[in-house]
């Protein structure tokens, strides 16, 4: 019989989470309280707390323009954007055939070159600096957002193989050799059948480049000079200088900045639990099952939704909001109970499928056999 564990323990194991809660928020708050300051110079105070809100650093930095008149930081958040998503894009495109390849089909040097791969992973990127500033220079990319991305996505790509030879190794064989028994193709069973199953790692392969390509300054501030090419790390740069740093507007700047990764990273967070906790297996059944069945494919992320509900909760609980913790639970419970019994829907439904292709299999093999039988007796007569 499990005894309770006593109440100072509980108290305890609270005080030393909120601790290490506010522990890790007290440098974010600092930077919102420096954004919301209408001076924006740091005060030697314990507690971050703006004495008078102001959003003239936002203004400031959301309103720049260069010269000409033009809207710069507008530019500028593009040239992100735009380098951020095309790494992504690149990087993914690229690496999920490779890392097929190398996970389901054995040729000479395949294990030479993920070790190459791995290698070059030892190395820091501003390492190859030199080398690329030369390259892009003879290329006539330098100064443009093609050449960033092909930097970028060269950088990511031995990751983004990595992290998708895992996942592609992880997926059953046996439902490839189905779907081409079925009758499929080699790439039809790839793109119908290993790529849904394997869409979790995906997102969080692309999450990864998008991240590295977003936060990336050292190569930006290397590769381009002029401020309308400047991506929004390399802008921000501008705002601490040799002799004088307007602390205001680079918070204010952070913050824009970081807006933009939360909203990716919550987007994309059901594949993120999806492919941390429950694996792929889910998602090969729902695939299977929809593909079977005419219905919709569809994730079974029961187990995600689970973990993700206990992590929630447990915050909620060390915090003291033991209420909210257990709606938390509840609500966790509920989306697993329907996941699960829409998982059951669609296993009934390839069972009839079954059961019917079984049936239909009998009768043809009974004409078989009787129109054997008849024409062995008609060469007896």
């Amino acid at each position: 019989m499990n005894r309770r564990t006593p109440w100072w323990v509980e108290a305890l194991v609270h005080a030393a989470l909120l601790l290490a809660v506010c522990f890790a928020l007290y440098p974010v708050l600092w930077v919102v309280t420096l954004a919301l300051s209408p001076g924006g110079t740091p005060s030697a105070r314990a507690l971050p707390w703006p004495e008078a809100v102001s959003l003239d650093n936002f203004r400031a930095v959301a309103l720049q323009h260069d010269a000409a008149g033009r809207w710069l930081f507008g530019r500028q958040l593009f040239n992100s954007v735009f380098v951020a998503v095309a790494t992504a894009a690149t990087s993914v495109a690229l690496a999920t055939p490779a890392a097929y390849a190398t996970a389901r089909m054995r040729f000479v040097g395949d294990r030479a070159g993920m070790r190459v791969l791995l290698a070059t992973q030892m190395f820091p990127g501003v390492a190859t600096a030199v080398p690329l500033y030369v390259i892009l220079d003879g290329l006539g990319l330098l100064d443009t957002r093609a050449g960033l991305v092909l930097v970028y996505a060269t950088t990511a790509l031995p990751f983004a193989m990595f992290q998708l030879r895992g996942a592609f190794e992880a997926i059953p064989r046996e439902l490839e050799e189905a779907a081409m028994v079925d009758g499929a193709t080699r790439w039809q069973a790839f793109f119908k059948v290993v790529l849904p199953a394997a869409r979790p790692a995906i997102a969080v392969t692309a999450l990864f480049a998008f991240m590295s390509a977003w936060n990336e300054f050292i190569l930006a501030a290397t590769f381009l000079s002029h401020e309308e090419a400047f991506t929004l790390p390399v802008a921000l740069q501008r705002y601490v200088g040799e002799h004088d740093a307007a602390w205001g507007r680079f918070a204010a700047g952070a913050i824009v900045v970081s807006v933009p990764v939360m909203a990716v990273f919550y987007a994309v967070q059901r594949h993120l639990v999806g492919g941390l906790t429950a694996g792929s297996a889910g998602e090969v059944a729902a695939v299977m099952a929809g593909e079977r069945g005419g219905e919709p494919r569809r994730a079974i992320s029961a187990l995600g939704v689970g973990a993700g509900g206990l992590g929630l909760a447990g915050l909620l609980a060390a915090l003291g909001l033991l209420g909210a913790a257990e709606r938390v639970l509840r609500h966790a419970a509920l989306a697993e109970l329907r996941d699960l019994a829409a998982a059951l829907q669609l296993a009934e439904r390839v069972l009839e499928g079954a059961r019917v292709d079984l049936q239909r299999l009998d009768q043809l093999g009974r004409g078989q056999l009787r129109a054997a039988l008849e024409g062995l007796e008609n060469l007896a007569l």
